[in-house]
């Protein structure tokens, strides 16, 4: 298989382990289609988008916003382990 012909958001990877994918609009990069197709077809994936961010730019752009969503993302996650 080629490396172009790769791509997660348009086949499940087959994995039960949870994924936090934050993204913008405004990536640059990255097109959103292909996140939420990423987790469409991905049961365990998460999304939390940031306005205006660049690619790679996300914690830079609003720094509350993407601590409190790994925080919050990793509590549930300890939580739901805990039970």
């Amino acid at each position: 298989m080629k490396v172009d012909d790769f791509s997660l958001a348009q086949s499940p990877i087959g994995t039960h382990i949870p994924m936090l994918v934050m993204y913008s609009l405004n990536d640059g990069y990255i097109q959103i289609k292909d996140a939420l197709e990423f987790a469409e077809i991905n049961r365990n994936v998460e999304l939390q988008e940031f306005e205006g961010a660049r690619h790679c730019r996300l914690r830079n752009s609003n720094v509350e916003l993407y601590e409190r969503t790994l925080k919050d993302f990793v509590a549930r996650l300890l939580n739901e382990r805990a039970k």
